[in-house]
């Protein structure tokens, strides 16, 4: 259901509407079969059949007409006969007008089984052009497909609950168009769900849990919140293997009448905050015990290498230091050895260092003589001095 399907309509409204305006249905099932269509009208239901197109490749091997119309009958008698609600839910729609279960092979056009019957059945209000020489109110028609038609027959009959019942008593009160998909397969499948308690499966087995799972926690979500909301101490009917589906029924329609219960805008949630290891508060002093300041280490003291002075070869005299008046008259007597004797090759110079007039004239020689008896009797006297200059043997 809610999909777009494209049944061979054209073919199956022209052979409808032939058989109709003929109005003689005896001749009915071989005019059909004649055309590719098996027709055939049991316990106040048509049940029809279509016969591949010829040429067509599927995915599956495709049931024959005849192996068809067999399965549709035994599925419509287990339903009526097995499931007194759904059965008083198909006589309801005959009332109002006529069920038609139409098997196509070329159902569904993609190859996509699934098990939860979106790919098994559709529920259709639009399937005939000519529902109105049909009948005299609503069909309520629903076609089974290549895949469903090969379950077993109590199977397909819970699968005609949910399409021909649900959405066909939605269809009766004129409110299958308007529904939302979710509400609509949620009031769908408690039919179907009812079918399962009657005919005794095995809710245990997978096919049934993920049926049950697929009804409460998606399709019947919105009733559920709607439940809680307004009867919550009716949400124990959930809460069990097989729940009451008539009092779920009377529940959902109050529901249609009042609507979803509008929901809360969600928070969006705040990021975590970082944890952070806690920093420890200084303890404060007590009054009564001084706070020392810090101490802070001084820096180790390195004592300073001497300095070290570059050798140099000396030639220059050391400076001048004070001596004792005999240190001081050796070295007049050495200046005046060494100007006597560099005189003796400049005749300026020897006149220079000539004693004066009237004074008593002396040889060199006898000059010589007394130069080094004085300079013999200081060094008799004292030691001679460390720094005593060295008597130079020629300037030249």
């Amino acid at each position: 259901m809610f999909r777009s399907y494209s049944l061979r309509a054209a073919t199956a409204a022209a052979l409808a509407f032939f058989l109709v305006a003929l109005g003689a249905a005896a001749l009915s099932t071989d005019a059909a079969a004649a055309n590719g269509l098996a027709w055939i009208k049991h316990r106040g239901v048509n049940l029809m059949a279509l016969d591949p197109l010829a040429g067509a490749s599927f995915d599956v091997d495709v049931a024959g007409r005849s192996r068809a119309l067999g399965k549709l009958r035994a599925a419509l008698d287990t339903l009526l006969d097995r499931s007194p609600l759904n059965a008083a839910a198909i006589g309801k729609l005959k009332l109002m007008g006529d069920v038609f279960i139409v098997y196509d092979p070329g159902y569904p056009k993609v190859p996509s089984p699934d098990i939860l019957g979106a790919q098994l059945a559709e529920f259709r209000t639009d399937l005939f052009d000519n529902a109105a020489e049909l009948t005299d109110g609503i069909a309520f028609a629903v076609v089974i497909g290549r895949y469903l038609i090969k379950w077993p027959s109590d199977e397909v009959a819970a699968m005609l609950a949910q399409e021909i019942v649900g959405h066909g008593m939605q269809h009766r009160e004129g409110r299958f168009e308007t529904m939302n998909e979710q509400d609509a397969r949620c009031e769908a499948g408690l039919y179907r769900e009812k079918a399962h308690q009657d005919f005794g499966f095995n809710k245990r087995a997978a096919l049934h849990v993920k049926f049950r799972q697929a009804l409460e926690w998606r399709w019947c979500s919105n009733f559920k919140r709607y439940m809680k909301a307004r009867v919550p101490e009716r949400m124990a009917l959930w809460q069990t293997l097989n729940p009451d589906v008539p009092a779920l029924l009377a529940i959902f329609a109050d529901y249609v009448v009042e609507g979803p219960v509008a929901m809360a805008p969600v928070p969006e949630p705040k990021p975590a905050p970082v944890a952070m290891a806690p920093v420890p508060e200084p303890k404060p002093a007590m009054p009564s015990e001084p706070v020392a300041p810090p101490v802070v280490a001084a820096p180790p003291v390195v004592a300073a290498a001497p300095a070290v002075a570059p050798a140099v070869e000396t030639t220059v005299a050391s400076p001048a230091v004070e001596e004792p008046a005999a240190e001081d008259h050796l070295v007049s007597l050495f200046d005046d050895l060494a100007d006597f004797f560099g005189a003796s090759d400049d005749p300026a110079t020897e006149a220079a260092v000539a004693p004066a007039p009237g004074a008593a004239s002396a040889t060199s020689d006898d000059r010589i003589v007394a130069w080094f008896g004085e300079i013999a009797s200081l060094f008799e006297s004292s030691e001679a001095p460390a720094n005593a200059p060295t008597l130079p043997v020629s300037r030249r």
